[in-house]
């Protein structure tokens, strides 16, 4: 097992400077073997069966969690509470630590085990090793015995440092707000800023940043965070750091190797990083394809359905209305046309319902985390999963869209074809718009027959037959798919991922929606949801509050999972 802290970002080899994970040896073996040679959960085995130092018994009680063998092996050895064990050169306590058992942990400080102690070859403390999980009523309770919120280890990294690696965002601002030094570098003279960029922590970078670390800071070896998040590919971080920081001075500061961020990813042979990095300057021909195709070609299937659409419409007139001789279908086939454009170009130029940075959302965003950093964790959750990026607590059932980088509230998904994201205020345009070209193109396509009837094979038609039945087909499918999503109540993103949010399970994990309340209501919910959330963004998170929570009476522990480090993005 190694809890070695190494470190090696751009520099090279000769930097080592990163901690690798502290893996748990497998203990159910050595455990029952010892509890098979004792009659008592609580009095030690034959000493045939003891590992060599009662201290690595100790040890492999605290990682199955056995206070009670824990208490036995202490009252028989008290000076094990003091010793490291023979495989890592670590006390119980950095074991207790890192298990984030609490109890235990108080059990071995009472029987007079250095909280303070260091592990042989790295020099890392016991809170060290519990903020590499995250553990922060652990962290708290270390604190409080004493231990220095600022110790450093044998690369001078404290635990803030490594909790931004580890991307414990909550325990990050629960060190800053109890007064950690968040301008304490390591050896290499990185900041925990630099740390979480070059682990490519994203949501840890924002907080960061948002908590004071400035992010053109240079190393020793003159990386900034750009510079360590381009040697990773860490594209998340890259495009952070490039819309919240001065991007001019940022993209052109030199490591001492006299390399630029971009200099790094090409190295490295990032190429998405280094598309990124070169979007930001573009030649000429390069900006004239970006105004009319978006970057990346974002708009190429934006406007490849609008040039078909537009297509066919023009074949119709010109082509098949002459041979189909109804003024009557021209009527009908033109005014959806129109229709179809009208709720496409809605659902194009909407807002999908973005939410605001400022107001209440930013507010419970600070709540959360001052509550999470007094320990009030339940309290905390109840507010929500928190977006470090926007820094807002997110309302259920929304979304930080890494296309428009903003939360977005009811969000269904990107649709390259409407060049927009859907949410709560667009998404009713979009499937009205679905069901007009579905119908639209199915009248098309009968134009088609009619005309092949009429004056046998022609290759265009047939052509256009073809293009018609494949997009008609599809659109059919997109119809029926968001009808059902419309009358469960249910968005595309929480479809494609229903096992990830808690709001969609029961208490013993089964699907159940709490929004689901019959096809009428869930239609009238479809078609006022946009201004609903306008209204008031955690509509839905009121809702889910009253009809679940008072129903089920208080919800289980099973349930509550809304993430404060922001997993459920």
């Amino acid at each position: 097992m190694s809890n070695q802290h190494e470190h090696g970002h751009v520099h090279g080899e000769d930097c080592k400077h990163h901690h690798q994970p502290i893996v748990i040896q497998p203990v159910a073996a050595e455990l029952s073997a010892a509890a098979a040679a004792s009659s008592s959960a609580c009095a030690l085995p034959d000493e045939t069966m003891l590992p060599a130092a009662p201290v690595d018994l100790l040890v492999i009680a605290v990682k199955a969690s056995n206070l009670e063998m824990c208490q036995s092996v202490v009252e028989q050895h008290p000076t094990s509470v003091h010793e490291c064990d023979s495989q890592d050169g670590a006390t119980a306590a950095h074991w207790a630590a890192l298990m984030g058992n609490l109890s235990i942990l108080r059990y071995l400080a009472d029987a007079g085990a250095p909280l303070d102690a260091r592990v042989r070859d790295s020099g890392m403390a016991p809170i060290h090793w519990a903020c590499t999980r995250g553990n922060t009523e652990v962290v708290r309770f270390l604190l409080q015995r004493g231990v220095l919120i600022d110790s450093v280890d044998e690369k001078h990294t404290t635990p803030l440092a490594i909790a931004a690696q580890y991307d414990h965002t909550v325990l990050v601002f629960s060190l800053v707000n109890s007064r950690a030094d968040i301008n304490v570098l390591d050896h290499c003279q990185d900041s925990a800023l630099h740390w979480a960029a070059y682990k490519g922590n994203q949501q840890t970078v924002a907080l960061l940043h948002y908590l004071g670390l400035p992010a053109d800071a240079q190393d020793s070896y003159g990386s900034t965070p750009l510079h360590l998040a381009t040697s990773q590919g860490a594209s998340s971080v890259v495009e952070y750091l490039l819309e919240s920081s001065e991007v001019e001075s940022l993209v052109q500061i030199r490591d001492a190797k006299g390399r630029t961020p971009m200099d790094v990813a090409a190295q490295r042979g990032h190429k998405h990083v280094l598309k990124q990095l070169n979007a930001l300057n573009p030649s000429a021909l390069q900006r004239t394809l970006g105004i009319v195709m978006g970057d990346g070609g974002e708009k190429a299937l934006f406007l490849f359905f609008i040039a078909d659409a537009v297509g066919s419409m023009i074949f119709y007139l010109c082509y098949l209305s002459p041979v189909v001789e109804s003024m009557a279908q021209d009527a009908l086939l033109v005014a959806l046309f129109v229709v179809m454009m009208m709720f496409h170009v809605a659902s194009y130029v909407l807002e999908p319902g973005r939410i605001a940075t400022e107001g209440k959302p930013h507010q419970l965003y600070r709540q959360a985390l001052e509550l999470a950093a007094s320990g009030r964790v339940d309290e905390a959750e109840e507010i929500g999963s928190l977006c470090h990026t926007c820094r807002i607590a997110r309302p259920l059932r929304s979304k930080h869209c890494q296309t428009l980088k903003r939360c977005v509230s009811v969000f269904d998904h990107h649709c390259p074809y409407v060049h927009n994201t859907l949410g709560a205020n667009n998404y009713r345009p979009f499937v009205i718009f679905l069901f007009f070209a579905a119908v639209a193109i199915t009248l098309n396509l009968g134009s088609c027959v009619q005309y092949l009837l009429a004056r046998g094979n022609r290759g265009i038609v047939v052509f256009e037959l073809i293009n018609m039945t494949i997009v008609g087909v599809f659109a059919w499918l997109m119809v029926i798919y968001h009808s059902t999503l419309v009358v469960r109540n249910l968005t595309t993103n929480e479809q494609m991922h229903l096992i990830r949010y808690p709001y969609l399970r029961d208490e013993v994990g089964r699907f159940r929606n709490a929004f689901d309340r019959g096809y009428c209501a869930n239609f009238e919910d479809f078609w006022r949801r946009g201004e609903r959330t306008a209204e008031n963004p955690y509509y839905y998170t009121e809702l889910y509050a009253t009809t679940v929570k008072r129903r089920d009476h208080g919800v289980s522990d099973g349930e509550k999972s809304s993430l404060l480090s922001g997993e459920n993005a």
